[in-house]
């Protein structure tokens, strides 16, 4: 009997790892639209942040059973129709990632060139489709819109030399566009207080360490201690009370309004500073992201995830979604194994009682798969992560 998991980012392997290691006798297809595996880990962390990256050798060893194959290559609604999977497989899983950066909406919004942190994390790291437009050539100010680490990993990257960049394995177009942008001036805003971020510490902390950019931080604006991080809140102190020096300001703004944009300035309302207007020659939108509708499948637009009750998708029998397909603020990476350890007994449930799929096959390819599926092997040689 077999498994089909649509998706090969950390959802996906951490189901796939979960099923081949407890049920050994069920075989395990890994579908993935692009060409290479591994989703939000190689196109969604930054690509400085080696070790979290360093997640895909536990994938690997996943891929290294007998019983798990991966095509890649292959999507759904082009390729093959969510019917033929379920026909085709005892049970099918839903582990498509968080694949759409969340946008916020203001007057004046399309005045910018604006991206979403996701894209422009996915850029960096060289995604085939992560921008639709090409960037201003100049920019001496970027506006981030969030208090989270994706805020941070984006300025961050543009705080690096060409050199840092390069030895990151970020793509030379990116390179290029960072040495000639012109860069003098970092904003992020939040909504919230220097005590409810999402912040990072050790992101924060790196962040200030920077030798181009240095962290501003006005003093009145972390006075309150009231909220969940504290620990972040602290290192925000230290910066207030640092002594300027030659390096461009990376000026971060809490309790703050957008109020909206126009004429190239973003204009912003806070207790601390009241209403300002600071030039956005680009606006990058890292307030989170969400999962993308699949046909033949309910989706909620509103939340940006496929209705389900504990993994089994609304009005399926053996259907199943994980991840960000599964939950709005689908988590950190690893969560992803403890969600695909919760449903592996629903799953192990369906797969009892059969011993074959529908069609006959276990150890081969499903007939229907198109000729330009990219296997497991094929991927591999493809990849610079091994060169």
């Amino acid at each position: 009997m077999a498994i089909a998991i649509v998706g090969s980012g950390p959802a996906g392997f951490y189901m796939a790892d979960a099923v081949s290691k407890s049920l050994p006798n069920v075989r395990v297809h890994l579908f993935e639209r692009l060409s290479l595996p591994f989703g939000l880990v190689r196109y969604g962390v930054a690509p400085d942040h080696v070790g979290t990256k360093a997640v895909y050798r536990l994938f690997d060893r996943v891929m290294k059973r007998p019983n798990v194959s991966f095509f890649g290559n292959v999507e759904i609604g082009r390729d093959v129709s969510l019917g033929q999977l379920e026909s085709t497989y005892k049970v099918v899983v839903i582990a498509t990632g968080g694949t759409v950066g969340r946008l916020l909406q203001f007057v004046g919004t399309e005045s910018f060139y604006h991206i979403s942190g996701l894209d422009f994390a996915g850029w960096f790291n060289g995604k085939p489709d992560a921008l639709v437009a090409p960037p201003p050539s100049k920019a001496r100010s970027v506006c981030i819109l969030g208090n989270g680490n994706v805020g941070l990993d984006a300025a961050r990257l543009l705080t690096k030399s060409s050199v840092q960049l390069q030895e990151a394995g970020v793509p030379e177009p990116v390179v290029h566009w960072r040495s000639v942008l012109g860069l003098e001036a970092i904003h992020i805003f939040g909504r919230r207080g220097a005590a409810q971020t999402k912040f990072g510490v050790s992101e924060l902390e790196e962040l200030g360490r920077s030798q181009s950019f240095r962290p501003v931080v006005c003093p009145q604006e972390v006075l309150d201690g009231q909220g969940e991080n504290i620990a972040a809140l602290d290192v925000l102190r230290k910066f207030s009370q640092d002594v300027p020096d030659d390096r461009l300001p990376i000026t971060f703004h809490f309790d703050t309004e957008i109020l909206g944009g126009g004429d190239g300035c973003l204009k912003t309302n806070s207790p601390h500073s009241g209403l300002q207007s600071h030039e956005a020659g680009m606006l990058i939108h890292a307030i989170g992201q969400r999962a993308s509708p699949l046909p033949g499948l309910p989706f909620d637009e509103g939340a940006g995830f496929i209705p389900n009750e504990n993994g089994l998708i609304q009005g399926k029998e053996n259907v199943y979604a994980i991840g960000w397909a599964a939950k709005a603020g689908g988590g950190q990476i690893a969560s992803n194994r403890t969600h695909a350890q919760a449903i592996l007994p629903r799953l192990a449930a369906h797969l009892s009682g059969s011993s074959t799929p529908a069609n006959g096959f276990v150890n081969t390819p499903p007939p229907w798969l198109p000729f330009t599926a990219v296997t497991w092997e094929q991927a591999c040689a493809m990849d610079p992560w091994r060169t």
